[in-house]
């Protein structure tokens, strides 16, 4: 059953079929604790671990290797030169401010396109700009050529506008889509576990009094809904007041909930009982058994030990 499975991993203890671990009382209470369960949350991971992504981008040694680097610029006084026909040319750090997407390779003397190398899908060996490299330094600034025809491209724009969130997101401290939906989720569970807590805390306090849980008419018009209901009822309004949020479905009050945390409540002491005979030398047990007004045969069972420092008393009722 897939709700038992979740609500005993709320309320289940550990393990304790290891002689050396301790039990703490504090695994029976739920006043005063932050969590239902000493699991620790599940973390999620919002930070892109893009080398574990791109092993290995193209393009020389000496420029950005992944996204967590910045688009290489070296600022030099003064850079390879190149000889185009009778004249000399070197590239120019002038045009890192006209394109931020530029970077520099020493070792090629060649320019390159950060977001193209991180994010293009359609580029090989020869491709410009990301492979091979664009060093015609004559044609750098040309309006149907280099710089400027690549800036056009409409596959540099596709990575320039998936490159931009990714780097607002690293220097503005902007979370991801992504991390912020996975934060919603952590907040969702955080509450519903407190929203838990207190049905649980009811529960103990209301089978510790002895108290009678269900009501003859547990109706929402219902004057008197019952010691359960009522008690919960009065906990969730003080909740409002101090700006808790109540549910409003999934609100786990039904009999059939009640009777299957008080099960999970039940494996816990048997459990925790278990452990400390084990841990025990002696003890002693008195069984014995009645019949009810059906004529029904009830085993009692009541076992008694010496443990740190004390004797121990628990009834145990099949």
């Amino acid at each position: 059953m897939k709700r038992y499975i979740t609500m005993q991993n709320y309320f289940s203890a550990k393990k304790l079929n290891n002689a050396n671990k301790s039990v703490d009382s504090s695994d029976f209470s739920f006043q005063g604790q932050d969590d239902i369960t000493n699991n620790p949350e599940p973390e999620v991971n919002t930070k892109i671990s893009v080398a574990s992504v791109l092993k290995k981008c193209p393009g020389p040694s000496d420029i950005s290797q992944n996204l967590n680097n910045e688009p290489t610029q070296p600022n030099l006084t003064f850079y390879p030169k190149s000889k185009y026909g009778d004249r000399w040319r070197h590239f120019s750090k002038q045009w890192f401010k006209s394109f931020a997407w530029l970077e520099c390779s020493i070792l090629e003397d060649a320019v390159y396109c950060f977001p193209c190398r991180m994010f293009s899908k359609h580029f090989d060996n020869q491709t410009t700009f990301i492979s091979l490299g664009f060093k015609n330094w004559k044609k750098t600034t040309f309006s149907n050529s280099g710089l400027k025809k690549h800036d056009k491209s409409q596959d540099h724009k596709n990575c320039y506008v998936m490159w931009l969130p990714y780097k607002n997101m690293k220097t503005k401290s902007i979370p991801s889509v992504s991390a912020q939906i996975n934060e919603g989720h952590l907040k969702l569970i955080r509450e519903n576990r407190k929203y838990i807590k207190r049905i649980a805390s009811v529960l103990l306090y209301t089978g510790t009094q002895c108290i009678a849980q269900r009501g003859d008419d547990e109706s929402v018009k219902s004057l008197n809904r019952g010691n359960f209901l009522e008690l919960l009822h009065l906990i969730d309004e003080q909740c409002k007041v101090v700006g808790q949020d109540v549910p409003q479905n999934a609100k786990y009050t039904s009999p059939q909930i009640q009777n299957e945390m008080i099960s999970i409540f039940n494996q816990i002491i048997l459990e925790k009982i278990i452990f400390e005979l084990q841990s025990c030398n002696y003890f002693a047990l008195i069984v014995d058994e009645t019949k009810d007004i059906s004529k029904t045969e009830q085993l009692s069972v009541v076992v008694r030990y010496y443990i740190q420092g004390s004797w121990a008393l628990n009834l145990l009722n099949n």
